[in-house]
This record gives C-alpha cells, structure tokens and sequence, in this order.
C-alpha cells in the first residue's frame, strides 16, 4: 500500500471545519492554483515502468492529489508498488491504459483515509483507441498504449505528456510544453506565476503581462523568412536562425543564402523575426547590423537594421554614399541584383511584445 507520511501526519484531524487548520493548510504547502488553494499533481518520482508481465510497477514517489475545493492532499508512495494485474495484450490494434493515484480522504468527513494507485484498462481498436476515464479526482501518471503482440506491459508505448506536475510553494512548476504553461493565467505582480518547461529546462515567470525567460535560458532555433512586395523566386534558402530570451529581452542572430534565383522579386526587402517586437520600438531605430556579401564580386556591404511597421519582421538600410549620406533600403536590385550566391547575415536585440 501507498506510505502517507512525509506532508501529512497519520493522527492529523483532516475533519477540521475552521479554514486555517488540518487539511486546509496543506494548500500552502504546494504551487498555488491562483489566489486560493494548491495545484495537484506529481511533486517528485512515481515514475511508471512495464513488467514481462501484465503489472505495472510504480516507483516511489510524491503527490499532491485533490481534497475538495482549492484543497489539496500530498502524500508520499515510499517504496515500489506494483498495479495489476491488467489483461493481456488486444488480439488485434491496441488499446490504451492509464496509470492513476487518489486519495479516499478527500472530503470533509470522510471516514476512509486510504491512498491509492491503481490503472484503468481501455478498450482496444484498430483504429485510434480511445482515452479511457480515470476515477474523480485522480491525478494521472502514465498512459501506456498497449499493442496487440505484446507480451507483457513493457511492451508498451508509454507517454507522461498528460501528466500535470505541480511543486513545493515557491518552487518553479514543472510544466510539459507550452499548453499546461498556457493553461496557468492566474500570474500578477502579486503573485507570479513560475513555471520550468520540462522539453527545454527554461524557468520562465508570468506576472501578469506574459510569460518571460528566468535565469540561465536556452538557445532555440527559428528559420528566418526573406520577403519583398514580390517574394524572390528560388529554390528554399538556406536560412539559419538561433536567438535567446533574456526575460523580456530577444537577441537573434540569422544567415541566409539566396539559392538559385530565378527572379529576385521587387520591393523592400524583410526579414522575418522569431517573436514579434514592442510596438514601443519606433520604426526609425537601429536594433542591429547585417552583413551583405555579393557572391558574384566578393563585394561586401554593411547595414543598419531597423524593424517593419508590424514589428514582426526587419528592414535594412545602407548609405548610398560613403563615409555619409543618404540611407537607402536593401530591395531586390539595391545595393545589387540578388543572385544564388549571395548572403545576408546579421544580429538584432530588442525587446519583445
């Protein structure tokens, strides 16, 4: 069986009525679900394995699982636990299980105070099978997709995506992805909302007017797009962007090589930036500098870099004279006619939106 223990005292009187006692105080004990109450999920552990067999086995572990509104039970699984048996693998298709965790005290007078780990076997298709239901306030931990043929349930393709994560208070929310992120909006200037994407290891903050990068951030990717009034015709080119988030800060570096050019299009030229600029930037101001190189000549040529009206994207402009004068717009036949080896390689910092 389960262990209680670690957050919740076995003789502890979880009955209590008065708001700022018993159960009601281990809200405060986890990540905060908004203004009142705690978010559940899994604090640490309670990884889900297969077996040669039909059982699965849970390692040990920590959760925080629901106890009526705002409320919040954690509880410790101390050692490994085994789940099942489930029945064998489908004759054909495949089908899906779910791995889950409760506890029977999650109302105000229950008398059953019982943790529990157990899975939910669902149906098998040929098709797409179908997620089965886990009890109410469960908190998943695994879904495995079970296919026909296996022999066992480490057979099986498992998936902690669904899985919500929550924390100590004041800890960083483990989140999967960007959609659990999203779904916390509850973040002010009062009470931020701190969360780390699992896929990147980035701790990012939201207090109230988006989320931005915490701490140590990470280099991303992002394929810059070359544009004109009259796009260029040619082959895809070769368009390489890396950038990072300093809190609400961007800074991009991109290249990019013109390949095979059929037609060099017409109008201004744009880059495509990888998130879209303050609209307190003003159009005229320098966020960066880029580098021209004309293939054809080895012919270089500097230039200042400013952003598009919409601010999701950048100009660039040179001097139509040299050491002053004039500043002109790098378009499909200035400050020459683009052809397949030509490139453009530059850097910007600016604040994003």
């Amino acid at each position: 069986m389960p262990e209680r223990g670690l957050f919740v005292h076995p003789n502890a009187d979880m009955s209590s009525t008065t708001p700022a006692m018993g159960r009601r105080a281990l809200a405060g004990l986890v990540a905060p679900a908004g203004a009142y109450g705690g978010r559940t999920g899994v604090i640490s552990g309670m990884t889900v394995s297969g077996t040669s067999g039909w059982t699965y086995t849970v390692g040990p572990g920590h959760v925080a699982t629901p106890a009526g509104t705002g409320e919040v039970l954690p509880w410790a699984n101390a050692a490994d636990y085994t789940v099942g048996p489930v029945t064998s693998a489908p004759g054909s298709g495949s089908r899906i299980d779910r791995i889950y965790a409760l506890h029977t005290r999650r109302l105000e007078g229950d008398s059953a105070s019982e943790p529990v780990i157990d899975v939910v076997v669902g149906n098998p298709s040929t098709g797409t099978p179908s997620v089965p239901a886990i009890p109410a306030d469960a908190i998943e931990l695994a879904r495995v997709t079970i296919p026909s043929g296996a022999t066992g349930t480490a057979g099986g393709s498992f998936s902690t995506s669904s899985v919500q994560y929550t924390a100590g208070r004041g800890a960083p929310i483990p989140v999967v992805g960007t959609t659990q992120r999203d779904a916390i909006t509850w973040g002010s200037a009062l009470l931020p909302a701190l969360v780390r994407l699992l896929d990147t290891g980035e701790t990012q903050i939201n207090r109230g007017s988006g989320w931005q990068v915490e701490g140590n951030p990470s280099v991303k990717s992002w394929t810059p797009v070359l544009s004109a009034a009259t796009p260029p015709s040619m082959d895809p080119p070769t368009a390489v962007g890396r950038y990072i988030e300093i809190g609400g800060l961007v800074v991009a570096w991109f290249s990019l090589t013109l390949a095979g050019v059929t037609n060099p299009g017409s109008g201004t030229y744009t880059i495509s930036l990888p998130k879209l600029m303050a609209s307190a930037i003003p159009n005229t101001a320098v966020i960066g500098r880029a580098s021209l190189l004309d293939g054809s000549s080895s012919n270089r040529c500097g230039v200042e870099v400013t952003r598009t009206g919409a601010g999701d994207g950048i100009v660039m402009f040179y001097q139509a004279t040299y050491p002053i004068g004039s500043r002109q717009a790098v378009n499909n036949a200035n400050p020459w006619v683009w052809n397949g080896t030509d490139t453009l390689e530059g850097f910007v910092v600016y604040p994003a939106a």
